[in-house]
C-alpha cells in the first residue's frame, strides 16, 4: 500500500509526460509508475487469475467473485467481466478502508447494526445479498460511508463537447471540468450536519430507509462517465460490510500504556482516496 498510495501528480496534470523515457532527468515518476503497476497487479489481477484457475480445476472456495463467474456461460469470453471486476477493485478497497476507519473513529455506530444482524439472522449464518431489504441499518452505514468520504471527491475529469451557458457562466466547448462531489455530499440543505458521521440520517423512526434522503449516487460520478459498475460495486461493499460486522466488532488499537489510539481520520491529498 505504501507504493500504491504515492501520488503521480505530474502525470495527472500533464498526461503527455508518460512518453518520457524512465532515464530522463526528473522522470522518477515513471519508475514509480512501474512499481505501482506491479503492486496493483499483485493485489488485484493475480488473486483474480488464481481464482479463475482454481475454478477450472474445481477446487475454488465459495465467494462472491466465484459465484458471479459461475453464471457466465461455459466457454464464453469473460473479457468484459474481467475489465469490470478489475476496475472496481481499487475503489472498492478504498471504500472498505474508509468504512473500517469510520468504525474505529465512531465505534458506537456498530451497536445498531450488530443488534439488527443478530435479530434478523441470528449468530449461526452469514448474510447473503438477498438480505439487503431486511438489513437497512447495514445499508445506512454504507450510504453514510459513501457520503462522508467519497473515493473521488472531485470525480473524473470531464470535457464539454459543445459551448453552453450554465446560469450566468458561458462555458466553451473543450473546457475541462471537475465536479465538486465533496460539496454536493456536504450540502446542508440535503444532509443536516454533514460533517458528522451519522448513518441514522438515512433511517426513519421505525428503522427503515427514508425516501426523502437521497442515495449518494454522486460518489459514482455523472453522465456518460458515471461508474458503469456502480450497482455491482454497491452489492460487493454491502456484502463485505455485512459479513465483517456479523463476525467482528471493530475496536481501536491500544498503545503500550493501555490507552486507546484515536485515529485522526486523515487522507492523502490525491484525486482519489
Amino acid at each position: 500500500m505504501a507504493v500504491i498510495s504515492k501520488p503521480l501528480v505530474r502525470l495527472d496534470i500533464v498526461p503527455v509526460l508518460k512518453y518520457l523515457p524512465s532515464w530522463f532527468p526528473g522522470a522518477g515518476f515513471k519508475r514509480l509508475a512501474t512499481k505501482k503497476k506491479i503492486a496493483v497487479n499483485n493485489a488485484t489481477e493475480a488473486p483474480y487469475d488464481q481464482l479463475k484457475a482454481s475454478m477450472q480445476e474445481g477446487n475454488a472456495k465459495p465467494c462472491f467473485a466465484a459465484s458471479l463467474l459461475s453464471r457466465v456461460e461455459s466457454g464464453k469470453n469473460t473479457t468484459d467481466l474481467d475489465q469490470v471486476f478489475m476496475s472496481l477493485t481499487g475503489t472498492t478497497i478504498s471504500t472498505l478502508m474508509t468504512f473500517v476507519l469510520a468504525m474505529t473513529m465512531f465505534p458506537e455506530t456498530q451497536v445498531a447494526v450488530h443488534a439488527e444482524l443478530d435479530r434478523v439472522l441470528g449468530r449461526n449464518c452469514l448474510p447473503e445479498i438477498e438480505d439487503q431489504e431486511s438489513l437497512p441499518q447495514n445499508t445506512a452505514i454504507i450510504n453514510e460511508v459513501l457520503r462522508w468520504h467519497p473515493v473521488a471527491p472531485l470525480g473524473l475529469l470531464h470535457q464539454t463537447t459543445t459551448s453552453d451557458y450554465y446560469g450566468e457562466y458561458y462555458i466553451l466547448a473543450g473546457t475541462v471540468i471537475l465536479s465538486n462531489i465533496w460539496a454536493m455530499l456536504y450540502d446542508e440543505n440535503v444532509f443536516l450536519s454533514p460533517n458528522i458521521f451519522k448513518p441514522e440520517r438515512f433511517l426513519d423512526k421505525g428503522g427503515s430507509l427514508r425516501d426523502d434522503i437521497p442515495y449518494p449516487i454522486e460518489a459514482f460520478g455523472f453522465g456518460q462517465r458515471i461508474c458503469l459498475g456502480r450497482y455491482f460495486a454497491h452489492d460487493i461493499v454491502w456484502l463485505a460490510v455485512a459479513q465483517i460486522l456479523t463476525v467482528f466488532k471493530i475496536e481501536r488499537a491500544i498503545d503500550k500504556s493501555g490507552n486507546e489510539i484515536r485515529p485522526k481520520g486523515e487522507f492523502t491529498p490525491h484525486l482519489s482516496r
